[in-house]
């Protein structure tokens, strides 16, 4: 099955959610664009510089009017955040549908393909691989369409609407708040192209230990009437500690990753914190 046909069944819902996933993007940039204003301007009488503020108060109602009745700020931000909250309620309703609903179309997809082979193909697979097939590489298929495809472009809207954001700020921020987004991107590219030999790798162990555990139950009768329970228990530790490591490879990728990107995003933002310290101090 392609991507296009798992997709054809749940093409409606996919695409609302992604619609979703960028409206609650925006959404709540929003929101902390509409807490600034009330915080500097509504409270504090300061100039309006963000565009959601000039918007409020040239649609909406005056700055003297907003200053005066209070409860209508304290409705706006209510409005907003329950925009957010209806926008990530159809989000992750559409996304857990997609998910399961893709699973379900796998597994039918895969019992016909399974009842149709002939004998001597059925001999012929590695039983383990086929329930590795069947299980846990499902599971993966899932997860990518009910959760990761979300996230990504859930992380690019607000990348981009946080980016317009900035430069609309203050232009000398955003530059040097973006100078390390290239140095993301390219260590992200790296990560993967790692990651994806060393789960390979564990995916392979995998299907070698659940095939081995289905051999030795299925011959569980064999095994013990040659008394081969030490000489089993032997090979199966053998094998578990290939898969363990394996993971554990996995693991120290996945942490080195999140270390390191991490370590640059904070470095990010105290450059960033940094620059507005002195920008403050020499333009006052």
């Amino acid at each position: 099955m392609s991507i296009r046909n798992l997709l054809h069944s749940v093409k409606g819902p996919f695409i609302i959610c992604l619609i979703a996933c960028a409206f609650s993007a925006f959404f709540s940039l929003f929101n902390g664009l509409l807490i600034s204003f009330v915080i500097d301007s509504v409270l504090n009488n300061q100039a309006v510089t963000n565009f959601v503020g000039k918007w409020i108060i040239n649609n909406l109602y005056p700055l003297s009017y907003i200053q005066d009745n209070l409860h209508i700020i304290a409705l706006i931000v209510l409005a907003v955040n329950l925009i957010i909250a209806l926008f990530l309620a159809i989000r992750y309703y559409t996304q857990f549908y997609c998910g399961e609903t893709i699973a379900f179309n796998i597994k039918n997809a895969l019992y016909a393909s399974i009842q149709k082979l002939d004998l001597k193909t059925n001999q012929n697979f590695n039983t383990g691989d086929l329930i590795q097939r069947c299980t846990s590489d499902i599971e993966i298929i899932k997860r990518l369409f009910q959760n990761q495809i979300q996230e990504l472009i859930y992380s690019c809207c607000v990348a981009s609407f946080a980016i317009a954001i900035l430069f609309s700020i203050n232009l000398s921020l955003a530059l040097i708040a973006i100078i390390f987004l290239p140095f993301i991107i390219v260590y992200a590219y790296f990560f993967f192209n790692k990651i994806r030999k060393v789960f390979k790798y564990s995916d392979e162990k995998e299907a070698q230990l659940t095939s081995y555990c289905q051999e030795v139950i299925s011959g569980i009768r064999v095994v013990k009437a040659f008394d081969k329970e030490a000489y089993e228990l032997k090979r199966f530790d053998q094998v578990n500690d290939d898969f363990k490591d394996s993971v554990f490879d996995v693991d120290k990728v996945i942490g080195s990753y999140w270390a390191s990107s991490d370590f640059l995003c904070y470095t990010q933002i105290f450059i960033v914190l940094i620059a507005g310290i002195f920008l403050l101090i020499i333009m006052p």
